[in-house]
C-alpha cells in the first residue's frame, strides 16, 4: 500500500508493507526508513507532550458540558463565517473533521439542542443547511480556546525541544 506521510511542510511518500514502513527513494521502494536512536526518544517525547495537552483539552471541555468532538466542530464551524456563505454546510464540516455525514449530524444535533450551534437555511442552496454559531456557542468557544491557549503555552517548550 502507498501512502503519503504529511511531516510539516514536506510529503514523504512511503510504501506500507507487512514487514514494515519503507521511504521510497529513487524510484525504489525497497530501502528502509532510516531511523537514528534519538528519533524514538523525541517521537516518545512528543507523544507524550501530545498527551499531556489533550488529556488536558478532554478536562477542559468535559468541565464546559460539551464532548471533545464538539469542540472540535465548533472550532472548524468559527472561521466560516469569513466565508461567502458565512456558514458550513454538515457536508463540509464532516469532511473537516473527517468524520462520516451521519456522525455529524448527531454532534451538531446536540450543538443545536445545547444552544451553541444554529442551523440555517443555505443563502444559494435551500436543500442544503447552514451552520454557523450563536453567540453562546462563540462565548464558550473564546472561552475553551483562551484556557487551551494557556495549555499550550505550558507544554510548548516541551514539543519545541522535540521538533528538529
Amino acid at each position: 500500500m502507498h501512502v503519503i506521510l504529511e511531516m510539516g511542510h514536506y510529503l514523504v511518500p512511503l510504501v506500507v508493507r507487512a514487514g514494515g514502513i519503507h521511504k521510497r527513494l529513487a524510484g525504489t521502494d525497497n530501502e528502509a526508513l532510516a531511523v537514528r536512536e534519538a528519533d524514538y526518544d523525541r517521537l516518545a517525547d512528543w507523544r507524550a507532550s501530545l498527551r499531556t495537552f489533550l488529556r488536558a483539552s478532554q478536562s477542559l471541555v468535559r468541565s464546559a458540558g460539551i464532548t471533545s468532538q464538539q469542540y472540535q466542530a465548533m472550532l472548524v464551524l468559527r472561521p466560516a463565517i469569513r466565508t461567502d456563505d458565512g456558514g458550513m454546510t454538515v457536508t463540509q464540516l464532516a469532511r473537516m473533521l473527517q468524520v462520516r455525514h451521519n456522525t455529524v449530524v448527531n454532534i451538531v444535533n446536540r450543538l443545536v439542542k445545547s444552544g451553541y450551534v444554529r442551523r440555517g437555511v443555505h443563502p444559494t442552496d435551500r436543500r442544503r443547511a447552514l451552520l454557523t454559531l450563536t453567540f453562546k456557542g462563540e462565548k464558550l468557544l473564546r472561552q475553551l480556546v483562551s484556557a487551551h491557549n494557556h495549555e499550550l503555552n505550558r507544554v510548548a517548550p516541551a514539543l519545541r525541544k522535540v521538533l528538529p
